[in-house]
C-alpha cells in the first residue's frame, strides 16, 4: 500500500467539550440544561455524530466562556480531517486496483501514460475508464467480472479491454442500427472470408458502418480470455468488438459471425 500518512490527528470537538465539563464540575445532563439542548444531542456532539453548529457554538461560549469562533475552528478543522483520511484510506483501496490491471501492456499500446508512480496510474485510470474512483469500475463492467470458462479472468483486466473498445466506437460515426440490411449483408460478410485482412477489414469496417455496427479491433490483454464482446452503446448503435486474440482466420470469422448471431437472436436484450 502507498505509504501516506497525515500527520494531523483525529481530535474530536467532544473531547474539548468534555474537558470543560470536567474543569467546571458539569455533567451531561446539567449542560444539556444550560445551554437549552437535549442529552440526547450533547451525547451524540461529543461522539462527533452530530456537528457544532454556529448556535451551539454560541451556547457553549455564554457557558465555558471560550469564544464561538473557537468551537467553529474544532468542528471544521475535525470535519477536514475526516475527508482526508478518508481519501486516503479509498485511494489504498484504488491503489490495489490499479495494481491488478495491467497498465505496463495498456502503456505499451498508448492507451495510458507511462508512469512508475502509482498515485499517477490512478488518476490516469480514472480518466480511461471515466470513473470519479476505481472502486466505480465493477459496477460500470458489471458484465467483465463474471468468470469465463475454465479460465479465471481478471475482471479489470477486462473491463480496461471492454472501455477501450468503447471509447473506438465512440469515434466512429454509423447509421442508425438495421437489423434488416444486417441479415440480407450476411453473405457479403462470409465474401469477404476469402480475401485477405487487408482487402476485407476497410470494407467490412464500411459495411458495418452502414449497419449500424461499430467495429472495434482491441489487441488481447493478459488474463483477458474473450475474443468478442457485443455491446448497445446507443439505442440505435452496436459495438461489435473482436481481440485478434486468435491469428488464425478461421477463429477470428468464427469470432466474428458468433457476435453477429448474438445480435441477431437477442436483439436489444444484449446489455
Amino acid at each position: 500500500m502507498s505509504k501516506k500518512y497525515y500527520s494531523d490527528e483525529l481530535v474530536l470537538p467532544g473531547e474539548t467539550i468534555r474537558e470543560m465539563m470536567s474543569e467546571y464540575g458539569v455533567s451531561q445532563k446539567e449542560l444539556a440544561c444550560r445551554i437549552d439542548y437535549t442529552p440526547k444531542h450533547i451525547n451524540e456532539v461529543i461522539k462527533g455524530k452530530s456537528q457544532i453548529t454556529v448556535e451551539f457554538a454560541i451556547r457553549l461560549e455564554r457557558v465555558f466562556g471560550l469564544k464561538t469562533c473557537f468551537w467553529l475552528t474544532l468542528e471544521s478543522n475535525y470535519r477536514e480531517q475526516l475527508v482526508k483520511h478518508a481519501e486516503l484510506e479509498q485511494l489504498q483501496i484504488e491503489e490495489e486496483i490499479a495494481r491488478e490491471i495491467p497498465y505496463a501492456f495498456m502503456t505499451n499500446l498508448l492507451w495510458v501514460t507511462k508512469t512508475r508512480k502509482i498515485e499517477e496510474k490512478v488518476d490516469y485510470l480514472r480518466s480511461f475508464f471515466r470513473v470519479s474512483k476505481l472502486t466505480q469500475i465493477e459496477s460500470v463492467y458489471d458484465c467483465a467480472f463474471r468468470e469465463k470458462g475454465k479460465n479465471r479472468a481478471s475482471g479489470y483486466a477486462q473491463a480496461a479491454w471492454i472501455a477501450r473498445g468503447e471509447q473506438i466506437a465512440a469515434k466512429i460515426h454509423t447509421d442508425p442500427f438495421n437489423m434488416t440490411k444486417l441479415k440480407r449483408e450476411i453473405e457479403a460478410f462470409r465474401e469477404m472470408t476469402l480475401l485477405s485482412p487487408n482487402e476485407f477489414i476497410p470494407i467490412m469496417r464500411e459495411l458495418c458502418r452502414e449497419i449500424g455496427i461499430a467495429i472495434a479491433f482491441v489487441p488481447k490483454l493478459p488474463k483477458t480470455y474473450a475474443h468478442g464482446a457485443t455491446k448497445w452503446i446507443k439505442k440505435d448503435k452496436v459495438l461489435i468488438q473482436l481481440s485478434l486474440r486468435y491469428k488464425y482466420a478461421d477463429i477470428f470469422w468464427f469470432s466474428f459471425f458468433h457476435e453477429i448471431a448474438h445480435l441477431i437472436l437477442h436483439g436489444k436484450q444484449i446489455p
